[in-house]
């Protein structure tokens, strides 16, 4: 990305978590499905599949567990796109 002058800011999950705060604002009101990662090892180990989770809920997994955050996250302006989508990720940062 650095090649394509796009500025990085990484940030270290495993170091420094997004608090109960930055979740709540990065859910919004967007679908759940958009944030949590059906493909991580606790989403099988807690048996989530057929659960119905609620906001206040996902974030108080995400926080015990940032595993469960689909990752990378993009941001950029009030653009936000969880998980690596090649196309999404060309158009936004064209």
């Amino acid at each position: 990305m650095a090649e394509q002058g796009v500025e990085v800011q990484w940030r270290n999950y495993d170091k420094e978590p997004l608090s109960k705060d930055e979740l709540g604002k990065l859910i919004g009101d967007r679908d759940l499905a958009d944030f949590l990662n059906p493909r991580s090892t606790p989403w099988r180990e807690l048996g989530l599949k057929d659960q119905k989770i609620t906001k206040k809920r996902a974030i108080e997994l995400m926080l015990e567990d940032m595993n469960l955050l689909k990752r990378p996250l993009l941001m950029k302006g009030k653009t936000f796109i969880f998980g690596f989508k090649e196309d999404l990720w060309k158009e936004t940062l064209g």
